[in-house]
């Protein structure tokens, strides 16, 4: 670190450099903790993403229940916390299970219909209506 009688512009840099170093440690903490969050997801749970994608591949909505029906939803959303999707494809993708996401924001929401909202609204704790 800089002596107490460097000029006040050397001590500003280098107070810059150490922030910039934080900051480049904390984003590499942060990648390595997500890498280890989805290697885990992918290891422990890779039965229920196998089935989750074959349900999205299924055909047949009875075809894509049955593979739903044997799978826990919480470790696909543990693997995929974040999800953005169209209103018409909520009820062909997600489960039917109330509360499945503690926030979701309806976009746009003066172009949506009521109707098209509800299977968004059931699978959600709370809901953010913008535009």
């Amino acid at each position: 670190m800089s002596g107490f009688r460097d000029p006040h512009w050397k001590v500003l840099h280098e107070i810059e450099h150490l922030q910039d170093e934080h900051l480049a440690l904390t984003l590499a903490v942060l990648r390595e903790q997500f890498r280890k969050q989805v290697v885990q997801a992918l290891d422990v749970k890779f039965s229920d993403l196998k089935h989750f994608h074959a349900g999205l591949s299924a055909k047949r909505l009875i075809e894509r229940e049955a593979h739903y029906n044997q799978l826990n939803f919480r470790n696909v959303l543990d693997a995929f916390p974040i999800w953005l999707t169209k209103l018409s494809d909520v009820s062909r993708v997600l489960p039917l299970e109330r509360e499945l996401f503690d926030l979701v924001i309806i976009d746009e929401a003066t172009q949506c219909d009521p109707a098209s909202v509800i299977p968004a609204l059931q699978r959600a704790k709370r809901a953010v209506f913008a535009g």
